[in-house]
């Protein structure tokens, strides 16, 4: 019999993954995220994570989402610690 993780424990994973890591990876992490429109119990652990990891760092992502929802439609980068969405075409 196979052992599952819980999306808890994943979560555990992924928040203890990415406090080693600087906001600018965060931010990477969320762009990987843009237009990625698979499911599954380990990407809901990963969005969480970065959505955990936004409050728990103070960026403003209101860009984005809000507490109850995200979007990723759109790539962001870090102004300070506030989410700039990318405009289409710049850069």
């Amino acid at each position: 019999m196979k052992n599952y993780k819980s999306v808890a424990e994943i979560y555990e994973e992924y928040m203890e993954k990415f406090d080693k890591v600087s906001d600018e990876e965060i931010v990477a992490a969320f762009n990987s995220q843009v237009n990625n429109h698979g499911w599954g119990t380990g990407k809901q652990a990963y969005l969480s994570a970065i959505r955990a990891q936004f409050n728990k760092r103070r960026i403003n992502y209101r860009a984005v989402g809000n507490r109850w929802s995200m979007s990723y439609q759109t790539k962001v980068y870090l102004e300070g610690k506030k989410l700039i969405k990318i405009e289409e075409g710049a850069g």
